[in-house]
């Protein structure tokens, strides 16, 4: 009897982490769907097309293409999140279901980086090189003349901008740095620290001036 427990036993651990495996490979095979409200072309933020990105969302719950979308859609329509609420607020606007009406979201890992007990991982080394290789996709497809990534972790990821290559020469903090599309246009973009603990009015600054330049 023991020795038939035992087996079961270990049968069934091997069950539960082929369960957990095959779970991890779904959900690294969704892409999220990007938050491109009507908004985004016109008015914009300041008369400008303004991408916002963040480094990934978790969730205990399954994974799906629309995860971005609809957690964006519930923020319009009135549900509050400290990450989206400070963003705004960095912006200026006190009415986060405007700002977010008109800015484009997107999380740099293109797939949950897992249930609420791995919310400060970094992603399995497939999500990485699938998210830098987003990035390019999304600037090419959106077009956003500013884009601001509000996490240090994410921006570390982020393709080499123009500046990293030493094509162009890197000026102070905070400043930004360049992306070039197909065509040869421009996007400047910067990566600042998560919302989370972060100053107000520290923060708050550092958007005014680079939205001023």
């Amino acid at each position: 009897m023991m020795a038939r427990t035992s087996l079961t036993q270990t049968r069934h651990r091997g069950m539960l982490a082929l369960m957990v495996e095959q779970a991890t490979v779904i959900s690294e095979s969704v892409e999220h769907d990007v938050w491109c409200p009507d908004g985004y072309l016109s008015p914009g933020i300041h008369g400008q097309r303004i991408a916002i990105a963040g480094h990934s969302h978790w969730s205990d719950d399954p994974d799906h293409p629309g995860f971005t979308r609809d957690l964006l859609q519930d923020v319009v329509d009135g549900d509050r999140i400290r990450f989206f609420t400070s963003i705004s607020h960095f912006f200026g606007f006190e009415d986060v279901s405007e700002f977010w009406s008109r800015a484009l979201f997107f999380n740099f890992l293109p797939s949950l980086v897992g249930p609420g007990s791995e919310r400060y991982g970094h992603g399995s080394q497939d999500q990485i090189a699938a998210g830098t290789a987003r990035v390019t996709r999304i600037l090419e497809a959106h077009r956003p003349q500013k884009l601001i990534v509000f996490s240090t972790k994410a921006w570390h990821d982020f393709p080499l901008t123009e500046e990293d290559q030493g094509h162009l020469p890197r000026k102070p903090f905070p400043s930004w740095q360049t992306y070039l599309l197909k065509d040869g246009a421009p996007v400047k973009a910067c990566g600042l620290r998560h919302p989370q603990g972060a100053d107000l009015a520290r923060m708050t600054a550092d958007v005014s001036t680079l939205m001023s330049l």
